[in-house]
């Protein structure tokens, strides 16, 4: 589901030349379960409020993948400690690069992204059966110039102080996501580029 660790997510597996696959919670469980078996993923995270419905799919649909919970990510601090989004990114790079050390045995890249590069598989809307799912690729390019362009479009003081943004779209819609990366990038001291 939407919320602030899902870019954060997408930012620390960017990091480590990971291609991020996001799949809408929205989506009926048996095409979860489609669209992971199309994408044959190394791991897969899943928020513990999906976690039943999807395992409930993988076996239903005899797949057998790794499976994490994104809950387990943030940071566990005591209730008097404020967490930032820069620390919880940092975590989330490091359980990234844990889990991709175990799965790949070796370690990921550490060269800066190629702009070329695949970022996103990202599914098209409305697939029926699995017949219908469909994907496109994105480069990290395009997220930057996307992201930009969202930019010019707000006005130019847009990354100068905090926005509110009413999302209506999932993290796994591109516009959506851009306006995600974009409203985390102006709270957090990473730039993506």
């Amino acid at each position: 589901p939407n919320g602030p660790l899902v870019p954060l997510v997408y930012w620390a597996a960017w990091h480590l030349h990971a291609v991020v696959c996001p799949i809408s919670s929205s989506v009926e469980p048996h095409l979860w379960a489609a669209m992971i078996r199309k994408l044959a993923p190394a791991l897969v995270f899943v928020a513990d409020s999906l976690a039943e419905r999807l395992n409930h799919a993988l076996t239903a649909d005899h797949l057998t993948v790794d499976v994490t919970s994104l809950d387990s990510l943030m940071p566990n601090y005591s209730q008097t400690r404020a967490v930032s989004m820069t620390e919880t990114m940092v975590l989330c790079s490091a359980v990234l690069k844990h889990h991709m050390t175990n799965v790949n045995g070796e370690s990921p890249p550490t060269a800066p992204v190629n702009p070329a590069d695949t970022a996103l598989i990202m599914f098209t809307s409305s697939p029926v059966d699995e017949g219908s799912i469909k994907a496109v690729k994105m480069n990290h390019g395009s997220l930057l110039h996307g992201g930009q362009r969202i930019v010019r479009l707000f006005g130019e003081d847009f990354a100068k102080t905090p926005k509110r943004h009413l999302g209506w779209l999932p993290l796994s819609h591109v516009f959506e996501l851009y306006c995600g990366l974009l409203y985390v990038s102006t709270n957090i001291s990473v730039i993506y580029s």
